[in-house]
């Protein structure tokens, strides 16, 4: 398939390699929002996936993580990520996706 990359993680998502869109199989429509996880490495997020964010935990409290400041992304399953960019800029990014 010409202009389409799987995911690495589940091969049913696709990518446009010409639009960027993320698809599932039946072409459904998925929004991916690209965040900095605490080693500087990029995470990409389905935005549909998202329960709330919040600013992460101070490094000191039972549930901190890495970071000072930043924001912490709870997803539906009840997992969670925390990326740099600030709680301001996580919800502008992942209400326009």
């Amino acid at each position: 398939m010409e202009g389409i990359e799987a995911f690495p993680l589940d091969n049913q998502y696709l990518r446009d390699q010409n639009t960027g869109e993320a698809k599932r199989g039946g072409g459904q429509k998925m929004a991916f929002v690209t965040f900095t996880r605490p080693d500087d490495t990029p995470v990409a997020i389905n935005s549909k996936e998202v329960l709330h964010v919040a600013p992460v935990p101070p490094s000191d409290a039972a549930t901190g993580g890495p970071l000072d400041q930043g924001t912490r992304i709870v997803f539906k399953t009840g997992g969670h990520q925390d990326v740099k960019e600030l709680v301001d800029e996580v919800t502008r990014k992942l209400n326009e996706a």
